[in-house]
């Protein structure tokens, strides 16, 4: 992407400040997104170890 691209997406774009709060906006909720998976998946592995031992424990 050169100067002229970003030009061009500026030009279609509304209001500078809009943007960077439509950008931000975007951001945080990957950053939520993200977090929220990471953490969905972390207690799903612990949860399979400790099914893990507990069947072990029989």
């Amino acid at each position: 992407m050169g100067y002229g691209g970003l030009a061009r997406i500026k030009k279609i774009l509304p209001k500078k400040k809009e943007v960077s709060k439509m950008i931000d906006a975007m951001i945080i909720g990957l950053k939520i997104g993200v977090g929220v998976g990471v953490l969905i998946i972390v207690l799903a592995i612990i949860g399979a170890i400790k099914q893990h031992r507990e069947r072990n424990k029989q």
